[in-house]
């Protein structure tokens, strides 16, 4: 019993996260420029995906915008969420955001919390018709080992429109970026690939 107890715990962990599949990219791009790249969406309801990033280097030192950003577009582009890495030019320190712009909303931003150059950063954005939830996942140190949680950064509210397509927009940043493919229900090729078909 003992033996396949610890078989038992080699084999599950493997199994529960098999499902996870990190496609890497870098990107560097000026301060003052931009990098966007667009994917359409093709799940109706109860949709999710999870992008990780690794934010090396912001610009602070002038005034065009710099951030990691990920940007969830309605069909004709007149509304959208905005979140992820952000320089904030007042404290030179970089910080986690989510903004609202389009015509049927007011524009907001939302400050969730500080983060730092070089650390891991995952973003979990879920929506139902109704409503939607940003997760921010970070590293947490086993004695060990390190696991990716849930951390206590998270944001969620009423949907205020019909999401269509997801951009990543990079502007004045150096950033390691992980698409987990796996880990995702909105584009089925993806899902064919992360699990071997």
């Amino acid at each position: 019993m003992r033996n396949f107890t610890l078989v038992f715990l080699l084999i599950f962990p493997i199994y529960a996260f098999s499902k996870s599949v990190l496609i890497h990219s870098d990107h560097t791009t000026p301060a003052g420029q931009a990098e966007i790249r667009s994917f359409t969406i093709d799940c109706i309801n109860s949709c999710y995906f999870t992008i990780h990033l690794i934010v090396n280097k912001l610009d602070f030192d002038t005034s065009a915008e710099s951030g990691a950003m990920y940007r969830v577009w309605n069909e004709n582009k007149t509304a959208s969420i905005l979140y992820g890495v952000n320089a904030n030019k007042t404290t030179q320190k970089p910080e986690v955001v989510v903004l609202y712009t389009g015509d049927n909303v007011e524009n907001k931003k939302f400050t969730l919390g500080a983060s730092k150059l070089g650390d891991w950063e995952g973003f979990r954005f879920h929506w139902t018709d109704v409503d939607f939830e940003i997760s921010v996942l970070r590293k947490e140190k086993k004695e060990t080992y390190t696991i990716l949680k849930e951390s206590l950064l998270s944001h969620e509210d009423n949907l205020f429109f019909k999401p269509y397509s997801i951009e990543y927009l990079f502007l004045g940043v150096d950033v390691d970026h992980y698409l987990d493919i796996g880990e995702q229900n909105i584009n089925q090729e993806w899902t064919k690939v992360a699990n071997g078909n």
